[in-house]
């Protein structure tokens, strides 16, 4: 692994550990900063990726690689890329309800950060899609694609590049409290697991994407329940 690869690594390390920081620190001011401004939460969010994705790409470029080289290609053909992704995205659902299940039944509660984020008009659920899309392309293209990589380099060992992996993806929801880490970790296992398995992120970046809009539209019906429901702005 290249110096720069190393420096980079520490900064998407670095990004989630801060996030988590914050929303511990200044939980109560984040919130009331994202009710009514959700949209603008969510383009200030799709933007930081961006950005982290495009110095992911010149990281890449500096090392003489293309993004082909870290998994930005189909699995055997785009019909089993996408159906493999749909399947991945059924599994996840089945994860996911299993996890929400023990969640209503040990009522763990919920985060005011988790719940001032879900969108509720139409307007914030579309944009909402928007960055669904931007978060399954680039946190796949940086937390599989380029963070398993180098961390495969590093160890000589892919099982633990994707433990570290998953940790370090884990940590970037730390907001969202213990099950939000363990929802986060769910997910970037399959992910990992599926990326390492087939040497492509596309299927990931479906079910991704899918995930995350999903979410975006049936999270707060599904986390209504006033049985473990942390209520947010004022609500």
């Amino acid at each position: 692994m290249t110096w720069i690869s190393g420096a980079f690594l520490i900064v998407l390390i670095t990004v989630p550990l801060l996030s988590w920081w914050s929303a511990r620190k200044h939980g109560a001011d984040v919130v009331e900063q994202l009710c009514g401004h959700r949209i603008q939460f969510y383009a200030f969010s799709a933007l930081t990726q961006w950005a982290l994705t495009g110095l992911s790409l010149l990281v890449i470029w500096h090392d003489g690689q293309t993004v082909a080289d870290i998994g930005l290609h189909p699995w055997r053909s785009w019909m089993a890329t996408v159906s493999l992704g749909l399947r991945l995205m059924v599994a996840l659902g089945m994860i996911m309800a299993a996890i929400l299940w023990m969640q209503r039944k040990r009522r763990w509660s919920e985060t005011h950060i988790l719940m001032a984020i879900l969108p509720e008009t139409k307007v914030e659920k579309g944009a909402f899609v928007a960055l669904a899309a931007t978060a399954g392309f680039c946190e796949e293209m940086l937390y599989r694609g380029f963070v398993i990589t180098r961390l495969i380099q590093a160890t000589d060992h892919p099982p633990s590049a994707v433990i570290l992996a998953v940790i370090i993806f884990s940590l970037g929801h730390g907001y969202q409290g213990l099950i939000g880490l363990l929802r986060a970790g769910t997910l970037g296992a399959v992910l990992a697991a599926t990326f390492v398995l087939t040497g492509s992120m596309v299927p990931g970046m479906i079910s991704h994407f899918l995930f995350d809009a999903l979410a975006g539209f049936w999270g707060r019906k599904l986390l209504g329940s006033d049985e473990f429901q942390t209520m947010a702005c004022g609500k």
